[in-house]
């Protein structure tokens, strides 16, 4: 996997996830997303990084998006408006799972950036709240 910034679309995985929400007829994509770090113990580098990119996307469709966010991502958030508190609530519960306790972030502990990387995802917590 190629991480390259703190970003949630700054990595391999989320950039690969973001092909698949081009062509997602509904927010299924980010429910399913959420769910599978919800769901596990310690969730995988690959679905942190696919939860995060569709958290961002369920910050965007509630009004708050991050300042820089993939063409795609808004273009789909164009045609796809309406959201859910639930699907807001999930991306809340994701994001603080990754923050807590997960394989992405020993990676950034690992690479003695965690300080950072947290400041972007307590910033996307912010946003979602």
């Amino acid at each position: 996997m190629s991480i390259w910034g703190f970003g949630a679309f700054e990595n391999d995985d989320a950039l690969a996830w973001l092909g698949d929400l081009e062509d997602a007829e509904n927010q299924s994509i980010l429910d399913t997303a959420l769910q599978l770090v919800i769901n596990a113990s310690v969730p995988p580098e690959h679905d942190c990084n696919e939860a995060l990119a569709a958290a961002e996307v369920v910050a965007a469709l509630h009004n708050s998006p991050a300042y820089v966010l993939p063409k795609e991502v808004l273009d789909w958030v164009k045609s796809h408006p309406a959201t859910t508190d639930a699907l807001r609530e999930k991306a809340l519960q994701a994001t603080e799972v990754v923050l807590s306790d997960s394989k992405l972030r020993d990676f950034w502990d690992e690479e003695d950036d965690l300080d950072v990387w947290k400041d972007e995802l307590e910033d996307l917590i912010i946003r979602l709240k």
